[in-house]
Protein backbone atom coordinates (compact mmCIF):
# COMPACT_ATOMS: atom_id res chain seq x y z
CA UNK A 1 0.00 0.00 0.00
CA UNK A 2 1.37 3.43 -0.82
CA UNK A 3 2.79 5.32 2.16
CA UNK A 4 0.50 8.32 1.53
CA UNK A 5 -2.60 6.14 1.86
CA UNK A 6 -1.24 4.45 4.98
CA UNK A 7 -0.36 7.82 6.49
CA UNK A 8 -3.95 8.92 5.83
CA UNK A 9 -5.23 5.87 7.71
CA UNK A 10 -2.91 6.67 10.62
CA UNK A 11 -4.11 10.26 10.82
CA UNK A 12 -7.74 9.06 10.68
CA UNK A 13 -7.09 6.57 13.50
CA UNK A 14 -5.15 9.07 15.61
CA UNK A 15 -8.03 11.52 15.30
CA UNK A 16 -10.47 8.89 16.52
CA UNK A 17 -8.28 8.10 19.56
CA UNK A 18 -8.44 11.67 20.87
CA UNK A 19 -11.15 14.07 21.93
CA UNK A 20 -9.77 17.56 22.24
CA UNK A 21 -6.46 17.16 24.03
CA UNK A 22 -7.20 13.90 25.85
CA UNK A 23 -6.96 10.29 24.72
CA UNK A 24 -10.20 8.32 24.40
CA UNK A 25 -11.29 4.93 23.15
CA UNK A 26 -12.93 4.62 19.77
CA UNK A 27 -16.22 3.77 21.47
CA UNK A 28 -16.01 6.94 23.58
CA UNK A 29 -15.22 9.02 20.51
CA UNK A 30 -18.18 7.71 18.54
CA UNK A 31 -20.59 7.31 21.46
CA UNK A 32 -21.77 10.91 21.38
CA UNK A 33 -22.41 10.76 17.64
CA UNK A 34 -24.45 7.58 17.94
CA UNK A 35 -26.35 8.83 21.00
CA UNK A 36 -27.20 12.09 19.23
CA UNK A 37 -29.13 10.21 16.60
CA UNK A 38 -29.92 12.02 13.40
CA UNK A 39 -31.11 10.79 10.07
CA UNK A 40 -30.66 7.21 8.95
CA UNK A 41 -28.01 8.29 6.43
CA UNK A 42 -26.11 10.24 9.11
CA UNK A 43 -26.12 7.24 11.45
CA UNK A 44 -24.99 4.93 8.66
CA UNK A 45 -22.11 7.30 7.85
CA UNK A 46 -21.02 7.33 11.51
CA UNK A 47 -21.31 3.53 11.75
CA UNK A 48 -19.13 3.05 8.66
CA UNK A 49 -16.46 5.33 10.10
CA UNK A 50 -16.69 3.52 13.45
CA UNK A 51 -16.17 0.17 11.69
CA UNK A 52 -13.18 1.56 9.78
CA UNK A 53 -11.62 2.96 12.97
CA UNK A 54 -12.04 -0.39 14.77
CA UNK A 55 -10.62 -2.27 11.77
CA UNK A 56 -7.58 0.01 11.66
CA UNK A 57 -7.09 -0.24 15.42
CA UNK A 58 -7.09 -4.06 15.17
CA UNK A 59 -4.89 -4.07 12.05
CA UNK A 60 -2.21 -1.84 13.54
CA UNK A 61 -2.52 -3.53 16.93
CA UNK A 62 -1.74 -6.84 15.26
CA UNK A 63 1.29 -5.32 13.53
CA UNK A 64 2.50 -3.89 16.85
CA UNK A 65 1.77 -6.96 18.93
CA UNK A 66 -0.12 -4.76 21.42
CA UNK A 67 -2.97 -2.29 21.38
CA UNK A 68 -2.53 0.98 19.54
CA UNK A 69 -3.92 2.81 22.58
CA UNK A 70 -1.29 1.21 24.81
CA UNK A 71 1.51 2.34 22.49
CA UNK A 72 0.07 5.83 22.10
CA UNK A 73 -0.23 6.31 25.86
CA UNK A 74 3.27 5.12 26.76
CA UNK A 75 4.99 8.31 28.03
CA UNK A 76 7.87 8.10 25.54
CA UNK A 77 5.42 7.74 22.65
CA UNK A 78 3.35 10.87 23.12
CA UNK A 79 3.98 12.15 19.63
CA UNK A 80 1.89 11.19 16.65
CA UNK A 81 5.10 11.19 14.62
CA UNK A 82 6.62 8.50 16.86
CA UNK A 83 3.50 6.34 16.70
CA UNK A 84 3.40 6.68 12.90
CA UNK A 85 7.03 5.57 12.63
CA UNK A 86 6.33 2.55 14.84
CA UNK A 87 3.22 1.57 12.87
CA UNK A 88 5.02 1.96 9.57
CA UNK A 89 7.87 -0.23 10.88
CA UNK A 90 10.50 2.48 10.62
CA UNK A 91 13.12 3.77 13.01
CA UNK A 92 12.40 7.15 14.56
CA UNK A 93 14.75 9.56 12.81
Amino acid sequence: RPAVIEAGFLVFLADKLAKGDRPVTIDERFGAFLAYGGSQSDLEFVRRRLMLAKFLEAHYGQRLGKSVGEVALTPINHSLEHLAYVLLGRQVG
